[in-house]
C-alpha cells in the first residue's frame, strides 16, 4: 500500500520539476532543522494538513496550503498563474516513491489527482506580499 509521505513528495516534485524557475519550500515540523518550520519569503509556500485515509474502494486525501510570498505584488501574481496553469493542464501524477531521490519509482498504476480549481485570497502583511489557497489532493491506495 501506498502512504500519504508519497503522495506529499509527489505534489512537491510535480511542480519544483515543472516549475524550476520558483522557489518551493515545504513548511513542517522538524526539531533537527526549526526553520522548516517558518515562511520563506520569494518562495511558494506548501504545507500539508489533515490527511483523510479511507479502504481501498474510495479516495484518501489531505488538504494543502499553496502560500505564494513576495517583497513584489506582481512577481507574486505571475507565480500564482504559473502555478495554477500548472496545475490545470493534468488534473493528475502517477504517485511516485521517493525514497531514494535520484531514483524515484513509479507506485504501480496509482496516481494523485487534485481538483481544477485554485481560489488564491490575499492575507494581510505588512512587509510583503501573500496569496494562499486551499487544494485537496487525491489518492486511491490499493
Amino acid at each position: 500500500m501506498a502512504n500519504m509521505r508519497a503522495a506529499r513528495d509527489t505534489f512537491l516534485h510535480y511542480l519544483a520539476d515543472n516549475l524550476p524557475s520558483l522557489t518551493f519550500h515545504n513548511l513542517r515540523v522538524d526539531k533537527t532543522d526549526p526553520k522548516l518550520n517558518e515562511i520563506m519569503l520569494n518562495a511558494v509556500n506548501v504545507t500539508f494538513h489533515n490527511s483523510d485515509l479511507v479502504g481501498p474502494s474510495d479516495l484518501s486525501n489531505t488538504l494543502v496550503t499553496v502560500d505564494v510570498i513576495n517583497d513584489s505584488e506582481l512577481a507574486a501574481v505571475d507565480q500564482v498563474e504559473q502555478i495554477s496553469q500548472l496545475l490545470f493542464t493534468a488534473a493528475y501524477a502517477p504517485l511516485m516513491d521517493y525514497t531514494n531521490p535520484s531514483a524515484p519509482v513509479q507506485i504501480g498504476s496509482e496516481r494523485l489527482f487534485w481538483a481544477l480549481t485554485m481560489r488564491f485570497k490575499p492575507v494581510h502583511a505588512d512587509n510583503f506580499f501573500h496569496l494562499s489557497a486551499l487544494l485537496h489532493l487525491f489518492v486511491h491506495f490499493s
